[in-house]
């Protein structure tokens, strides 16, 4: 894998942490 796949990899799952970290914290 090229690094600039890699490095969107891991920007998408980052951005993805934080969407579900704050889906599950904010409502509760």
């Amino acid at each position: 894998a090229t690094p600039i796949l890699v490095q969107a990899i891991l920007a998408i799952a980052f951005t993805e942490a934080i969407v579900f970290y704050a889906l599950y914290l904010l409502p509760h």
